[in-house]
């Protein structure tokens, strides 16, 4: 619950900068970055980014870094809210060709920041596949595509049922986390306020899923989705996707 807000620069950065000095295995849970504590974010952003991931100069590091969650595990309270931030919500890179890997971006609230929501290698969104056997930030994990989701509301509440799919690589499993917002951003960021629900699914020989999930929300409004191997490689957001509703309540 540390406030981490209204600094100059980046709120957490995690830099490797040289051999022997390596940002690997640090942990960053429940803080508030970007924003006044509470449950009604006023902003108090940070200049830079969020969290910042990163390897410099000589460095060799930017390894296993858990933001939010761990990868095998849900847990209350773990998830950070970052927003407002003058960059990114939280980046991954490198400027001279590390890998950066196992950074787990788990379970937090990410939004209103003026770059991406996540964004692996500091160079705007990652379209799938266009790092296709490269090594890089988060081993260029693939996002999910949502296919479908409908909301559909009654006298227990919202609920939603989402089809998705994954490309990835073969016979894995995955961590896949659902967020949701009230509205589209309309730029690219890819920025969605409420962590709501997580799943595994595993890939056939293929290196392909397809899934469903199903869940309660907080209304209509937008959904989008995170995927996180098995070593902790945590995707960009996917692109979102505005679900129609049945039986609106009135």
């Amino acid at each position: 619950s540390n406030v981490i807000s209204g600094n100059a620069a980046d709120g957490v950065a995690i830099i490797s900068v040289n051999p022997g000095v390596n940002g690997n295995g640090n942990i960053v849970q429940g803080n508030f970055i970007g924003t006044e504590p509470g449950t009604v974010y006023n902003a108090e952003g940070n200049g830079g980014d969020g969290v910042s991931i990163e390897t410099t100069g000589e460095g060799s590091g930017g390894i296993n870094n858990v933001i939010g969650d761990a990868p095998s595990a849900s847990v209350t309270g773990a998830g950070n809210v970052i927003g407002f931030n003058g960059r990114n919500g939280v980046v991954v890179f490198s400027d001279i060709g590390a890998d950066n890997t196992g950074n787990a971006i788990l379970g937090n609230s990410i939004f209103e920041n003026k770059l991406l929501g996540i964004d692996l290698g500091n160079d705007g969104v990652t379209p799938n596949g266009s790092h296709a056997g490269q090594s890089g930030p988060n081993d260029w994990q693939a996002t999910p595509i949502i296919t479908s989701a409908v909301v559909n509301n009654n006298v227990d509440g919202a609920s939603v049922v989402i089809a998705a799919t994954l490309d990835s690589l073969p016979n894995t499993t995955y961590r896949i986390d659902f967020l949701q917002d009230v509205a589209a951003d309309a730029s690219t960021s890819r920025e969605y306020l409420n962590f709501l629900y997580m799943k595994t699914v595993t890939t056939d020989a293929t290196g392909n899923a397809s899934f469903f999930a199903n869940f309660f929300t907080h209304g209509s409004g937008v959904f989008t989705a995170t995927a996180t191997d098995p070593t902790g490689n945590t995707s960009e957001f996917s692109l979102p996707a505005q679900p129609p509703v049945v039986n609106p309540l009135v």
